[in-house]
């Protein structure tokens, strides 16, 4: 009962509101009802998440702020630009056969040795259209393939082409099958040795024993082999293999050689990106030693000066999935060691979406 002898009214809507908040009863008293905190341990889990997200945050930070400086030490230089209308980026990876930076003690690679031709020559090239989240193509082109010149009517091997310049490369790929230059990698043959050595060693695969007099490579057992970067590098350069078929070293013919040349290229880089994914993952709970693997990798290679750290991003974003990897096939004759671009060759390029007549120069500005 009231004090005025009658049961109290219960409270409008507009009472109700101001004697609790939002959503919350009023006590048995007319008081407002306190709001509960949760749980201890789900404050707790809360915080932790923020403050291990801040950590994350600052790791991939300071990963990407180390990883654009380490960008800025490899040295850079400049090619011309192509136009094409293809799917992601194309990278070129070049391996030149510049006698200034060789494997320690490998006499066996001067110019008398090797060619009877001193400076640089397009040893390697290998096309990668990276395209992110999904699996790159990898083609392994030949070095003896004979395309146009982009500044004349002239045609040439692509293993001569460098000699006229990384400008050479880029058009006789963008003239001559099409294929755009985004982005171009160098590495010598000390430098491809050293990475491989780096990087503990690539796993290779071989059907029969191997060996090559010319190179010195020394493969006398089959299936899966670890190989060293002087050995990885004697497999690569290998023109004149030898197998071991039924007790006997038997030589092969110089085209199947040069195609089994082409062929090992493509395998080369599959194994090093499966090296270079799994060192990566290995160290990615150890930033010292990831620091000093990715600046020991990008020492040995030279750039052009349009890559940025966005774009190895995005190249790495495709090549740690599992390549298609297609080694150019062309027309052989039975006098020259030349390989003309056939039918075959364009019609693998066009699975990628390369197409003859698809690329072209950039105006010199």
């Amino acid at each position: 009962m009231s004090r005025h002898g009658r049961h109290a009214a219960p409270a409008g809507p507009e009472e109700a509101a101001q004697g609790s908040p939002a959503g919350l009863p009023a006590g048995p008293d007319g008081a407002k009802a306190k709001r509960r905190k949760g749980p201890r341990w789900r404050r707790w889990l809360l915080r932790s998440l923020a403050v291990a997200m801040a950590l994350v945050l600052v790791v991939i930070l300071g990963l990407s702020l180390e990883a654009s400086l380490l960008l800025r030490k490899v040295e850079r230089f400049a090619i011309p630009e192509t136009v094409a209308d293809t799917p992601g980026e194309t990278w070129v990876i070049v391996g030149s056969d510049s006698r200034a930076d060789l494997p320690e003690g490998e006499d066996i690679y001067t110019a008398t040795a090797v060619t009877d031709v001193d400076g640089d020559r397009s040893d390697l090239v290998l096309v990668i259209q990276a395209r992110p989240g999904q699996s790159p193509y990898v083609f392994s082109i030949p070095r003896d393939l004979v395309l146009p010149r982009a500044d004349s009517d002239k045609e040439e091997r692509l293993s001569k082409a460098l000699e006229g310049g990384r400008a050479e490369v880029v058009g006789a790929l963008c003239v001559g099958l099409g294929i755009p230059t985004d982005h171009m990698v160098e590495v010598t043959f000390g430098g491809f040795s050293r990475i491989v050595d780096r990087l503990g060693g690539i796993e290779i695969y071989l059907d029969k024993p191997t060996r090559d007099n010319l190179s010195e490579l020394e493969l006398h057992e089959a299936g899966n082999q670890t190989l060293d970067g002087r050995t990885a590098l004697a497999l690569l350069r290998s023109r004149h293999p030898q197998y071991l078929i039924d007790g006997t070293w038997q030589e092969v013919d110089p085209i199947t050689g040069t195609a089994a040349r082409t062929a090992n290229s493509a395998k080369v880089f599959e194994a090093l990106r499966v090296a270079a994914k799994t060192q990566i993952q290995a160290n990615l709970t150890h930033p010292k030693e990831l620091h000093s693997l990715i600046s020991d990798l990008a020492a040995n290679i030279t750039a052009d000066e349009d890559v940025s750290l966005w774009s190895v991003i995005q190249l790495g974003r495709s090549v740690l999935n599992p390549a298609s990897i297609v080694t150019l096939e062309g027309q052989t004759t039975d006098t020259e060691l030349a390989i003309f671009p056939n039918e075959a060759t364009y019609a693998a390029l066009e699975e990628a979406g390369y197409g003859l007549g698809q690329c072209s120069m950039a105006p010199a500005e």
